[in-house]
């Protein structure tokens, strides 16, 4: 690609591309500037650096995600369940999505307000607003962690990594020492989806009881 078509989007772009074909580790400024037919002194031009450029694809995603926001008339539990549902599906569409949004800085402002329709329900609810910001934190953190642990326990093709399979994980557990450990191994890669919600519920279970406590006690 000559350099005088190269811009912001076809290297974030083309970061991507590369995201799918080798995961996080494969986005290297040497790599992106193979991609595009440049060198690699080219790229900062465009984006100062490689953490700039994560942020990019980071903000893409999210914008990504809140062109379907959940519907504001919901329950404050129904938005955030519906919202943690839409996080994960939207980073296990990206090859190591988690890894790549954890800890990233949204550059999009309008991304950045993607939490007032949830802290608006919560606090409509009957939370105060840290309480509020604590409980959207607290589901965003769970999907990212959950999701980092999916993606490294099950491959692009969504079949689970050998190694986390029962014959391979329960030969390496004493069973008469860690019965259950053993007896869990069945369950250890299996069922992602009812696994999730189990989480997502426990949390708002969570809140309800909380809110429920405050309530009373005002």
């Amino acid at each position: 690609m000559p350099r005088k078509t190269l811009s912001r989007e076809a290297v974030v772009t083309a970061a991507f591309d590369l995201l799918a074909e080798g995961g996080l580790g494969a986005i290297t400024a040497r790599a992106l500037a193979g991609k595009l037919g440049v060198q690699p002194g080219a790229l900062y031009y465009h984006v100062k650096d490689m953490n700039t450029l994560v942020d990019e694809m980071a903000t893409r995603i999210m914008l990504d995600l809140t062109g379907t926001p959940a519907d504001p008339g919901a329950s404050w539990d129904d938005q955030l369940r519906t919202s943690a549902i839409q996080l994960r599906a939207g980073l296990l569409r990206y090859r190591d999505g988690a890894k790549l949004f954890a800890g990233t800085h949204l550059t999009d402002d309008e991304s950045i307000g993607s939490m007032e329709q949830p802290l608006t329900a919560l606090t409509a609810a009957g939370f105060g607003l840290r309480e509020a910001l604590w409980a959207w934190q607290s589901f965003y953190n769970y999907v990212i962690g959950y999701v980092i642990e999916e993606q490294e326990r099950f491959r692009p093709d969504a079949t689970v990594d050998e190694r986390y399979r029962p014959e391979a994980r329960q030969p390496r557990i004493d069973v008469a020492r860690f019965p259950l450990t053993h007896a869990a191994g069945a369950y250890f890669a299996t069922d992602a989806d009812e696994q999730f919600i189990f989480g997502v519920q426990t949390l708002i279970l969570g809140l309800r009881a909380q809110l429920a406590d405050n309530q009373a006690s005002t």
